[in-house]
């Protein structure tokens, strides 16, 4: 059973975020996870995360002194820095796939994010040339979630030198396209037994969008940070998990 003091859980939208969570709480009683507060433009009944930077500060300051065995939700990861040694985990997803997900999620209007109304509304080029939204949701936004400048109030570029050495304290570190076995990974690491196998669910409409080479090229263009963090998550990922299949072989 999960030994170490407190287990983060950095929940990078559109990354496989949901099924996870999912996971944990079969293994993990609400007693021991802590509540996350609700930003103010969404409903309880929606998922909750830190909307603005004195909602993750609210959180922060909720988490010294913290017994609870579990936090998880979009935090970036400046929250660790009031915890002692815990234990994180991360996913990350190609930036292409991301970017496309992202679109087909949120341009489904949803009651309790207002912003969709406005986004559903627009074609795929619109939402990409969008300069908020650039700057706020997509743009290299893995990175400024690991580099814990996410939720800063004004939008901040990651730093890839701080970006790699924050990246090495993540304890798994896992790739939406390598689900299963970073699940895996994460029961073998963290010492945990999920009690159920749930499919990945909370995944955006499957509908293909036929990206053209230009628009491929303008998310790789935009996100050529979180191209640097997946190209090195998934070397690392691919080394922990042949590390990981030998020691299993061997036992």
């Amino acid at each position: 059973m999960f030994s170490a003091q407190q287990l983060v859980f950095i929940h990078i939208p559109k990354t496989g975020g949901v099924s996870v969570r999912n996971l944990l709480t079969t293994v993990f009683p609400e007693k021991d996870i802590h509540p996350v507060p609700i930003g103010p433009h969404m409903n309880k009944r929606a998922f909750p995360y830190p909307a603005t930077t004195e909602h993750l500060h609210e959180s922060t300051r909720m988490f010294r002194g913290s017994e609870k065995k579990l936090i998880m939700g979009h935090y970036d990861m400046r929250i660790v820095q009031h915890l002692k040694n815990p234990f994180i985990f991360a996913m990350v997803r190609h930036p292409v796939n991301r970017v496309v997900s992202y679109y087909r999620f949120f341009s489904k209007p949803r009651q309790h994010l207002k912003f969709t109304q406005e986004l559903a509304k627009m074609s795929f080029d619109d939402f990409l040339n969008d300069r908020t939204i650039q700057e706020n949701q997509v743009q290299n936004a893995m990175s400024r979630f690991i580099d814990g400048v996410y939720w800063n109030e004004n939008p901040t570029n990651p730093d890839p030198h701080r970006l790699l050495m924050k990246a090495q304290r993540i304890n798994v570190l896992g790739l939406t396209e390598r689900f299963g076995e970073t699940i895996h990974l994460l029961e073998s690491k963290a010492n945990l037994h999920f009690r159920v196998q749930l499919p990945h669910i909370n995944q955006s409409p499957t509908a293909p969008i036929n990206l053209t080479e230009s628009q491929t090229n303008r998310i790789i263009e935009m996100n050529a940070i979180d191209m640097q963090l997946y190209k090195m998550a998934k070397e690392r990922f691919e080394h922990e998990y042949v590390q990981w299949c030998t020691e299993r072989r061997t036992l």
